[in-house]
């Protein structure tokens, strides 16, 4: 390892890396951090960028705030990149006496890509510490409406983290414009060379491909049965209690109706409760985390996506490019609706009866043609390689 040099901070205990030469190997190496490496937006988004660089030019590591193993990690492993754990039960004494550990441990790092939304000032705090040079904080979400009601204690905590991610990070970076500006303010990129729109983007050619598996048989269903789906993490921000009611007012009129929820997360038990108590069992199909997401939406008839709030919304990317007329709401940003012809978003506030009206039209007006969604989404900003790009002009910066 070359151009090391010892740093005299006695919290840090720990070496200041500049260029990273390790056993030959001059890629840069990227420290990215994440919740997990479930199958939420970002996750997907991040083993579609490993997937598409193959690891050439960067070597890709991730930190994970989860003790629990999630589904790609296996897979982002076998394309070698390390995946380490903070301990999230001492957050703050992990980043200060382990953090600077890891980092000279596995030869320093060029840049590190925080993903975790406030949570992201605490590993931007130490990378500094510690010199990694090139220190990303990415927005995933506008989180503006779920802190209206917190409390003096927990603003004043949201405001710390702000200040200390602008102090700390080098580059402020979101998924949308709403994104940006719930985490970095109004103004954030107004003169500010160091802040950017990265628009997340997957390969959606996959969704080209023959589909495999028959969820219907899996299910035990008739092939004529009309499938909803949704793909997001069991959160209060997806808002899964709406595609409950939506289930609830439409299956007993339309009992070839189901609905399955693709995902997991906190408020998996109390969701799995209301559809128990309100008899909806036999069509509300909870499906956890799965690989084959692209499969299971190729197979469906629409998408739901009732989300209180959300940086872009890549699950309404994905179920446009299989085709899928799409039900969003109005806290869903209409950068998402990049197939219009496919999409209606309905008001948050709107009785369920406008929801449920909006879905069967969906279903009336059937499926689009998924090779001409692919191009339309791929050509652009949310094509994987434009995202590729936009990260390898950030990470040689």
């Amino acid at each position: 390892m070359k151009n090391v040099e010892k740093i005299s901070d006695p919290m840090v205990g720990a070496l200041k890396c500049n260029m990273i030469e390790t056993n030959g190997d001059t890629r840069r190496r990227i420290l990215v951090v994440l919740g997990s490496l479930g199958v939420g937006g970002t996750e997907t988004w991040f083993v579609n960028v490993v997937r598409r660089t193959r690891m050439r030019v960067f070597q890709y590591d991730f930190l994970l705030h989860s003790h629990q193993s999630s589904v790609y990690e296996s897979e982002v492993m076998e394309y070698g990149c390390r995946v380490f754990r903070c301990d999230m039960r001492r957050k703050f004494d992990w980043y200060r006496r382990d953090f600077p550990k890891l980092v000279a441990e596995a030869g320093g790092y060029h840049a590190i890509h925080c993903n975790p939304h406030h949570f992201s000032a605490l590993p931007l705090f130490f990378a500094r510490q510690v010199g990694i040079p090139v220190r990303i904080c990415h927005s995933h979400l506008d989180d503006r409406p779920l802190r209206r009601n917190n409390s003096i204690i927990r603003t004043a905590m949201l405001m710390a983290a702000e200040c200390a991610i602008r102090v700390s990070a080098t580059h402020r970076v979101a998924c949308s414009s709403i994104a940006g500006e719930a985490l970095y303010g109004r103004r954030w990129s107004r003169g500010n060379n160091e802040s950017s729109i990265i628009r997340c983007g997957l390969d959606y050619t996959r969704f080209k491909h023959p589909v495999t598996g028959d969820i219907r048989s899996e299910l035990g269903l008739h092939a004529d049965t009309l499938l909803v789906s949704h793909v997001g993490r069991f959160y209060a921000q997806k808002n899964h209690r709406l595609i409950v009611s939506l289930a609830e007012s439409l299956c007993p009129k339309t009992p070839q109706l189901h609905f399955l929820l693709v995902g997991t997360g906190p408020e998996f038990a109390s969701i799995a409760a209301i559809v128990r108590e309100k008899e909806l069992t036999e069509n509300v199909h909870f499906l956890g985390e799965r690989h084959d997401v692209h499969a299971l939406l190729r197979q469906s008839d629409a998408f739901v996506f009732p989300s209180l709030c959300e940086g872009l919304g890549l699950a309404a990317l994905e179920a446009q490019a299989a085709g899928l007329p799409c039900v969003l709401s109005d806290g869903v940003p209409s950068d998402a609706a990049v197939c219009s012809d496919l999409v209606q978003f309905v008001p948050l506030d709107a009785p369920i009866e406008i929801w449920a009206d909006a879905l069967m039209q969906g279903l009336s007006r059937g499926k689009g043609d998924v090779d001409r969604n692919v191009d339309e989404i791929m050509s652009g900003p949310f094509g994987v390689d434009s995202s590729v790009a936009a990260l390898e002009r950030l990470y040689a910066s």
